[in-house]
Formats: C-alpha cells, structure tokens, sequence
C-alpha cells in the first residue's frame, strides 16, 4: 500500500476522535491561555490551514486537516468538524483535540465526500458534546467550485471511460480485474494454452491491440477490454484530465504544484505497466506452464506497482511519492488540489 509520507507525524482519527497540536496566539489582543483554554474572556478562534479529502475506508472518505496558529478551547467546551453541502444539513468529522502546536487532523467520514459533492468544512467551539454544528464558528473553508467540477473526470464520473468512473478511478478498478483474472487463471489451470491465452489477453488489455501473440489463429481479449497505453489509452486520458483542471490556476498557485506532481506520477504508472506487458508477451511463448505462470506472476507484481508505486532504492523503505509513486500518488495529488483554504471567517 502506498504510504503518505508527506503525513509523518499524523495521528488518525477514527470513529470521531483525534489529536492534533496547538501554537499559542500571543498577539496584544488576545493574551496567552494556556493548555486549557482560560476563562474565555480573552479566547477568540484562530487559525489558517487547509483541508482536503482522502482515501480512507473508502474513496475520498477521509477530511483530512492542516492548521496553524491555532488555540486550546475554553474550558468547558470542545471543537468539532463538520462537512457540508448546498441543500442538506452538514455531516460530522468528530472532535478535533488541541493539545500543542501545528494541528494535523484526520476524521474518517464513512462516505465518500467527493462522490456525494461535499465541498465545505466548518469547525464550531462548543459545549454541546458535537450534537450540533452550533456555538461559535472556529473555521470555514470551501473547495474552488470550478476546480471541484472539473477533479470530477478524474475522481468521480466521466464520459470517456468504458465504466462511466473518473479516469483514475477507473484505471485502479481496470488493473486490480486485470490481476484478479491473471490469479485466477493461475490457480485453476497448468493447460500451456490457457495460460498463454491469458497472457495475451493481458498484452492486448495494456496496448488497446487485437493481436494473435500465440499465433494460434484467434485474438484473445477480455470482453471488457479497453486501454492503459496509446493516444486513446487510460494514461492520455489521465494526464488530459489533469492538465484541464491545472490549467484553471495561476501557475505560482500551489495547486498547480500538485497538479504536477499527480502528472508525473501518472507518467510513472506508464512505465509499470509496460513492464507487465513485456513479462505477459514473455509468457505467450513459453515452452512449459510453470515458465508461463512465473512470468504472469511477475505481470501481476508489475501492475502492483502501477497502482501503489515501487521503492526502487531504499528495501523496506516508505515510497517517495515524487521520484517512485504511481496511481495511489496521481489520486492523493488530484485530490489535494480540491483543498480549501481554512480561517476564522
């Protein structure tokens, strides 16, 4: 599984809690309260940060929380999160615990926000134990609307695709089926026909061709067959979509940033991919069964690294999601350039 590295330091929040760090406002117009809050007669909400989205129990199911220059609750009272949409009431993170400095939250929504077009994160201090969005509003913030809709082809819904889903949505469910049946060939069969007749349906899945490869005078091709490489391929239609929604900001706006960063990853999952093709076309000639299963296994851990990114120096280490990850990286990228400016407002 590919690991968020960016995220050392976090501590998750499951079921509706979590933790995080406070930095003291010491500015002449509030006066310093401490730990736990003070009296309340000089607390005012402070904070700027960002949220966004990610992946959790499901697709973009976690609000996932940055704050700086923040500070402890009155005492007696306690801060929690909420999402929102237009047209219905807003949905709980859970409490967010202010203990010391920089704040870094996560809260697991259960859904997946993008998915059901929540756009907005609004936290209140409160004594209401977190029943209702209500109290004194800390912080606010909502997705870019113009940059939301377009994050959509990639994440949630697209024409261009042969399952309707965002295109790197679509690519994850496309690769994971194409492992799914070269394992399942694997396990059921030793037949040398059967295995390369598997291999070349994953040869033809990869390039969007329809080549005899075993030269038995028939195509083999799943019947759900599309394309990762080529002009029409999942990898065009990727790098596309994200070049569309980066092109809506400034090019010093750091979403741009993070637009470049899913790009290069995308161009990385090209590269795992190839891999899985050049070891399947191996398999299509070989001489024994137990040659063409070593070689479709090793398809099968070619389009692992395609969705979750290879450590190609450091054995054991964490995957740098800059120089090493693949779509796991183009999905977190891609949904952090959906994250909202949070403040006091």
């Amino acid at each position: 599984m590919w690991k968020l590295w960016l995220l050392v330091g976090l501590v998750a929040c499951n079921g509706g809690t979590g933790t995080g760090d406070n930095k003291t406002d010491d500015s002449s117009t509030q006066d310093d309260t401490g730990g736990g809050g003070g009296s309340g007669d000089n607390w005012g909400p402070t904070g700027t940060g960002y949220a966004w989205f990610v992946d959790g129990e499901d697709d973009n199911s976690v609000l996932h929380l940055e704050m700086a220059a923040t500070r402890a609750p009155r005492d007696g009272e306690a801060y929690y999160g909420w999402v929102s949409k237009a047209g219905e009431d807003p949905k709980p993170v859970g409490e967010i615990v202010v203990t010391g400095e920089d704040l870094i939250f996560e809260g697991e929504l259960g859904f997946n926000a993008v998915l059901e077009g929540y756009d907005s994160f609004e936290a209140w201090a409160t004594d209401n134990g977190g029943t209702a969005a209500e109290g004194t509003r800390l912080w606010s913030g909502q997705v870019d609307p113009e940059i939301y809709s377009s994050i959509q082809n990639l994440l949630v819904a697209s024409t261009t695709t042969p399952d309707g889903q965002g295109s790197l949505r679509s690519l994850e469910g496309y690769i994971e089926r194409m492992q799914n049946s070269i394992n399942d060939t694997i396990a059921a069969t030793d037949d040398l026909a059967a295995l390369h007749n598997e291999a070349e349906r994953v040869v033809n899945a990869i390039e969007g061709t329809e080549h005899d490869l075993v030269g038995d005078g028939s195509v083999a091709m799943y019947d759900w067959q599309f394309s990762i490489l080529g002009d029409a391929g999942y990898i065009s239609l990727i790098l596309g979509d994200i070049s569309t929604v980066s092109a809506q900001v400034p090019p010093t706006d750091e979403i741009k940033e993070f637009g470049n960063h899913a790009y290069d990853c995308t161009q990385l999952i090209e590269t795992k991919v190839e891999a899985a093709s050049r070891n399947a076309g191996t398999a299509t000639a070989a001489g024994a069964p137990t040659t063409a299963e070593t070689q479709l296994g090793t398809a099968v851990e070619s389009l692992g690294f395609a969705l979750n990114g290879e450590d190609g120096e450091d054995e054991g280490e964490d995957i740098d999601p800059i120089t090493e990850g693949t779509l796991e990286c183009a999905i977190f990228y891609v949904s952090e350039m959906m994250r909202m400016p949070v403040g006091t407002r």
